[in-house]
């Protein structure tokens, strides 16, 4: 598996990668009428989504998305257009969606990712990245989160630590 182009939230005015989310996922296109397709190696899921947190309610702001499907449900359909063609599928651009996403969970968050730790294989984990958040909600609405980078440039450097030790 090629390394997988994650999906972004908008938070506090920056965009970050969604690095890691417990539960279900955020965007389950099945629940929208979507059927997606892979476009290519680093999009195995079909769907690029980006959310926002705003006013500490979880929404779809925008979706890339990737289908055999001619047209789109209407509920995407009046934010969409076509984008480009991959292969035997359409490429669809939906903007300002704003739908709220009644979502429950934790969800990692990383920017300013450590190139020189790239691994072509997969999400990239957290440690991988200089910044990291934890944002925790039930039903859409945010109850905490917290700035865990500090505690990850820990763990990221007992992990580059013992690479070396090992030899790789």
């Amino acid at each position: 598996m090629s390394a997988q182009l994650p999906d972004r939230i908008l938070f506090q005015g920056r965009e970050y990668d969604v690095v890691l989310s417990t539960t279900k996922k955020l965007f389950e296109p099945s629940q929208w009428g979507l059927e997606p397709v892979s476009p290519h190696e680093a999009c195995l899921r079909g769907t690029m989504a980006t959310f926002e947190v705003k006013e500490e309610s979880l929404y779809l702001k925008d979706l890339r998305y990737w289908t055999r499907q001619e047209t789109l449900p209407s509920a995407l359909s009046d934010n969409s257009k076509r984008d480009q063609e991959s292969g035997n599928s359409f490429g669809y651009f939906c903007e300002g969606i704003n739908a709220l996403i009644p979502w429950s969970g934790e969800i990692v968050l990383g920017r300013a990712f450590l190139w020189p730790l790239l691994l072509p294989r997969g999400f990239q984990p957290a440690w991988k990245y200089k910044e990291v958040m934890r944002l925790f909600f039930v039903d859409g609405t945010l109850q905490a989160f917290g700035d865990v980078s500090k505690k990850i440039a820990r763990l990221r450097a007992d992990v580059v630590e013992t690479a070396h030790a090992a030899g790789f």
